[in-house]
């Protein structure tokens, strides 16, 4: 018996090698699926990373419940950063996302942990341009993630 065998997929009749781990349609589209689950966090990431901005000019303006408004918005957004490592690291393996997936989710993970803490003892020299730096990477995780969802040919 041959390693290479034929599978009926409904649209016509495809080569299909198992000993390359090549898995036909269904097996890329389920490899696809953890890649698209990935892009979904990234993307609710990057929204909640876009708004921190607008919560922390609320709470120099406004002060108190802004200012609690803007720390809530941080936990939330350390939260679904720690989170967001499952999926990253999911797209990786089984998903065939590139190796940049997970490493920046952890990387922009670590960064808010910093940002965090900055933040809530007074550390605003570092704290600002991290925060520029953590809105950067998130946008761009985001954007890449839907990149790496798309359907390859």
């Amino acid at each position: 018996m041959t390693s290479e065998f034929r599978q009926n997929l409904g649209s016509g009749i495809r080569e299909v090698n198992p000993a390359a781990g090549s898995t036909g349609r269904a097996g890329t589209r389920g490899r696809r699926a953890f890649r698209v689950v990935f892009a979904i966090f990234a993307a609710v990431h990057a929204l909640l990373v876009l708004a921190q901005p607008f919560t922390a000019g609320w709470s120099l303006e406004f002060g108190g419940g802004a200012l609690d408004w803007h720390g809530n918005t941080a936990n939330a957004i350390v939260t679904l950063g720690f989170l967001q490592i499952i999926p990253g690291v999911l797209a990786r393996w089984p998903g065939g996302a590139p190796v940049p997936a997970p490493i920046t989710a952890v990387l922009i993970f670590l960064a808010e942990v910093m940002q965090l803490q900055l933040g809530y003892h007074g550390g605003f020299a570092l704290h600002l341009p991290l925060g520029v730096a953590v809105v950067g990477g998130a946008v761009v995780l985001a954007v890449l993630s839907f990149r790496w969802a798309r359907p390859r040919p």
